[in-house]
């Protein structure tokens, strides 16, 4: 069953954080910063990240907003309790990062295992069995068909898997600052301009126990980061990618007090 997940807390910015075989100038630091153009550079197809705390920090999520992972990339991650990396805490295994278009899904009119970043950076996330308590954490990445990787932004925290996730009518979508105009011979003339991935969705049942967290996600403004990921456990990995989104509200948002024991709260995210 799919369930929503809400980062609620990025603590990346208080680790250390290490890459072997970097770019000069584009180092493992680039990782704290949001400019997508500020990458990390490792002139690999595979490489590893390391990030350790001076005190122990609570992680679940480790996302990667934008990097060039393409559908044949795998993810693993480690955790421990210790700085020095004596004791195991949990580990993912090695997975798909970015994973394609299931076989169910395919038609003979695209290619096999082209993932939803098709016109965009990848967006990988991966999760931890259970939160853990931990002081390093270290990320192994590997693209058989690349032969460097830029990642843009690392991301590693808490999240929140609410009692009732997304309700239906959740809309992704493409907010595009271009605009269109009419020559004098009639032709259509495109003034380009950004496009961004926006997410809108609300959570129509947040229970007592999940709403002081839900409500903390609206303190920050529209200028906190959010990532959430709406079709946790979905077996689609495109559609589950679709509704992913690491960005910022467009609008302050809130919540509504509608039954005796039920809140309501609506996002609506504008992409990284």
């Amino acid at each position: 069953m799919a369930q929503c997940r809400l980062l609620l807390d990025d603590v990346i910015q208080q680790a250390t954080l290490t890459a072997a075989g970097t770019a000069a100038g584009m180092g493992a630091d680039r990782l704290k910063t949001d400019p997508k153009g500020d990458a990390c550079r490792i002139l690999a197809g595979s490489g590893q990240i390391v990030a350790t705390w001076a005190q122990p920090v609570t992680v679940g999520a480790i996302v990667i907003p934008a990097c060039n992972l393409g559908p044949s990339s795998t993810i693993r991650v480690r955790a421990y309790q210790d700085a020095a990396g004596a004791t195991l805490l949990a580990d993912t295994g090695v997975q798909l990062a970015a994973p394609g278009t299931m076989l169910a899904n395919w038609s003979f009119s695209q290619p096999l295992n082209v993932n939803a970043f098709s016109e965009g950076a990848a967006l990988v996330c991966a999760y931890l069995p259970q939160h853990e308590a931990v002081r390093r954490v270290v990320i192994d990445l590997a693209d058989p068909d690349a032969t460097f990787l830029d990642l843009s932004r690392l991301v590693v925290g808490p999240y929140l898997q609410a009692e009732y996730g997304a309700a239906y009518g959740a809309q992704t979508a493409i907010t595009d600052m271009s605009s269109n105009a009419r020559a004098a011979s009639g032709d259509i003339k495109t003034d380009w301009a950004p496009r961004a991935k926006k997410v809108a969705f609300s959570l129509d049942w947040v229970a007592d126990a999940d709403r002081a967290r839900v409500l903390s996600l609206f303190k920050g403004g529209i200028g906190k980061w959010l990532f959430a990921d709406l079709l946790y456990g979905t077996d689609d990995p495109v559609k589950r990618q679709d509704y992913q989104i690491y960005g910022k509200a467009m609008q302050p948002g809130g919540m509504s007090h509608h039954t005796y024991r039920f809140h309501s709260a609506s996002f609506d995210i504008e992409g990284y």
